[in-house]
């Protein structure tokens, strides 16, 4: 996964009048916390975050001056009512010993053979949680849907992943499904596939 470094500058103050003086300013509050380390309250440039949040960003190297640089996952953000208007970042402080678990971008690719038949393609999600060295995060898994026949699925085990990195979920969780269409003979024999890919879903 790509890593994007943000200036970032430490700070004092406290509190929601300060935080708002410092959005004015054009700058996002937030705090960072975790592997041991008393909580460091943060601002950094609103535009260089957002920009960093639209391109998928999420390790992220925070360069304080007069601090060092911290390698970080964003764990949370909050915006207004109106879901407009950044307000506050979190970021989880990440050690480059320590395998850490996050969801993954899926990338599915080719066309599913059972289209052709009539088949629907059912995704159950477009992420996949990973376990790795903060060093290992792929920027997306790649799922290759060409063989994929009309009443069947691929699994969680049948995702290729890269050296390093390993399944933090069910392998036997559906990623991805070439279902029959409803009314058909083969929908009602994999009706109990169906309601299973649901539950794994949910």
């Amino acid at each position: 996964m790509k890593v994007v470094t943000l200036s970032a500058e430490p700070r004092e103050d406290t509190g929601s009048a300060v935080a708002r003086r410092f959005r004015r300013a054009g700058r996002l509050p937030g705090i960072i916390y975790g592997e041991g380390v008393e909580p460091r309250s943060v601002t950094l440039t609103m535009r260089d975050f957002s920009r960093a949040l639209e391109d998928g960003a999420r390790v992220l190297d925070l360069v304080m001056e007069g601090v060092g640089e911290a390698r970080v996952l964003l764990k949370d953000v909050q915006w207004d009512a109106l879901g407009r208007r950044l307000l506050h970042a979190d970021f989880l402080r990440l050690s480059p010993d320590k395998e850490i678990e996050l969801a993954v971008p899926v990338d599915f690719v080719g066309v599913p053979k059972g289209l052709s038949a009539g088949g629907i393609v059912a995704v159950t999600s477009n992420y996949i949680t990973l376990r790795c060295l903060p060093t290992n995060i792929p920027e997306k898994v790649v799922v290759t849907m060409t063989e994929l026949g009309l009443g069947e699925s691929l699994y969680a085990r049948d995702v290729e992943l890269p050296e390093n990195v390993a399944l933090a979920v069910d392998p036997d969780s559906v990623v991805v499904t070439c279902a029959a269409p409803r009314g058909t003979e083969d929908d009602d024999e994999d009706e109990g596939d169906d309601e299973a890919s649901v539950e794994v879903a949910s």
